[in-house]
């Protein structure tokens, strides 16, 4: 499994399976452990999850995008999914992208919660958020 950048320092692969065993793109395995579950991932949909800590160091903040996978019975055999930490993907995209370091926020579409800001020394909470408007000044420059 590769991950579809060529610098893939902000991103990995993995795969979930039943027994809470997770393989990564590199070849490690390890347990989910207790603060997450197989069962509770399971979905007939590709999901965004919310912003949790790594199973590595129960620090760094991570998203995941995720996509269950069933056999030909209807029942989950896996699920596979990309790893992202959104603080070394913005730093990653916009220093190529630019080559410079501009701000970014990055918001879940469907509730408007804010994964990542820049703009407002990480402070994080809703796009919806009138509080002084700052997400509009941000925007605004």
């Amino acid at each position: 499994m590769k991950a579809s950048s060529a610098n893939q320092s902000y991103a990995h692969w993995e795969v979930c399976l039943p027994d809470e065993t997770v393989i990564k793109s590199t070849g490690e395995v390890t347990e989910l452990g207790p603060l997450y579950s197989f069962e509770d991932r399971v979905s007939k949909n590709f999901t965004v999850s919310e912003r949790r800590t790594t199973l590595v160091d129960q620090e760094t903040q991570i998203i995941m995008l995720s996509n269950s996978i069933f056999d030909e019975n209807g029942t989950c055999i896996g699920i596979l999914s990309s790893v992202i930490d959104p603080e070394a993907f913005a730093d990653n995209f916009l220093s190529v992208s630019y080559n410079l370091k501009p701000d970014i926020m990055l918001f879940e579409r469907g509730t408007g919660d804010v994964l990542l800001d820049s703009w407002n020394d990480g402070t994080l909470g809703s796009v919806e958020d009138a509080e002084e408007g700052r997400y509009i000044k941000a925007a605004k420059g």
